[in-house]
């Protein structure tokens, strides 16, 4: 999460420099070409595999005025006043950064030290054409989950809308599979909301998040959610494993490994199938840089 603050705190920047040109939310589609030709200008052979915004809303101080700026995807178009691309070079082996804002042009602004975000997403390039604005919305409207949460809550706005690859094989999620990853928080943080929304066909996974999760993962723990789980399960890795790899073992109550997925905790939550699992008792061992977190797994059919 430490990233994500670092370019939420970028985009402000670049948000404030520009704000008397008045600030336009636009889709990611509108300003790919320019942040590509950015990147390409540094590396040519440079490949989008990542789009992400943060959700913050801040009010400026600008030539005396205070003008608020809100970054984060907004729910009834899918725009947002600042997007950061990522694009890898195999080349040069890198991962290039580029965030972007649009007054009356798409201006990209250049984040020192942007090395540090490439390691929250997969290598592997998106396709040319992904859901974006209106059906994007459509696709979560189909989640009952989802829909609850925006009637509770209608003026929220993602913690995070990002997009990128699946590294591991889910429900309805191939490995490789292009997919939005959606993080909200509810009011003083005690109804929180997870999905997943695959980018291409738009089938969508929405599970609610506790309040103990959201502190367990901030205290360096790894939580489970829904606990007991159906079809599919949640697994929240501490803020710190963002970036890195992990290694995540379902095993029965014998000991008998049944599942194993390696991971690079490019998103915080990972989303493992259980609907093959009988149902029954079973435990989840999470390492990551030599550090083992076990949480208890109740799998109800």
């Amino acid at each position: 999460m430490t990233k994500i603050f670092l370019l939420a705190v970028s985009l402000v920047l670049v948000a404030t420099a520009m704000a008397q040109a008045q600030l336009q939310a636009f889709l990611p589609s509108d300003c790919l070409t320019q942040a590509r030709d950015n990147a390409r200008g540094t590396a040519p052979d440079a490949e989008l595999i990542g789009i992400v915004t943060p959700g913050l809303a801040l009010t400026v101080p600008v030539g005396g005025f205070n003008l608020s700026v809100r970054l984060g995807m907004r729910l009834n178009d899918g725009r947002s006043e600042g997007w950061a691309y990522a694009f890898r070079s195999a080349s040069r082996d890198t991962v290039i950064l580029v965030p972007m804002v649009r007054a009356f042009v798409c201006v990209p602004a250049p984040v020192p030290g942007s090395d540090e975000f490439g390691a929250f997403f997969t290598p592997t390039a998106l396709p040319p054409s992904t859901l974006q604005g209106t059906p994007l919305l459509r696709a979560l409207e189909t989640d009952a989950a989802y829909r609850s949460y925006r009637q509770a809550y209608p003026d929220s706005v993602p913690n995070i809308a990002a997009l990128s690859t699946s590294a591991i094989e889910t429900p309805g999620f191939p490995v490789g599979t292009p997919f939005w990853f959606f993080q909200f928080f509810g009011r003083n943080e005690s109804e929180n909301m997870t999905c997943f929304v695959h980018a291409v066909e738009g089938t969508t996974n929405c599970v609610s998040v506790p309040l103990s999760v959201v502190e367990a993962t901030r205290s360096g723990a790894v939580a489970l959610s829904p606990n007991p789980s159906q079809d599919v399960v949640l697994v929240h890795l501490p803020d710190h494993w963002n970036g890195k790899n992990v290694t995540i073992v379902i095993a029965d109550v014998s000991g008998s490994i049944l599942a194993r997925h390696i991971v690079q905790a490019d998103v915080p939550s990972v989303l493992l199938p259980t609907r093959d699992l009988p149902s029954g008792g079973y435990n989840v061992v999470v390492h990551c840089d030599g550090q083992y977190r076990t949480e208890r797994l109740v799998v109800v059919h």
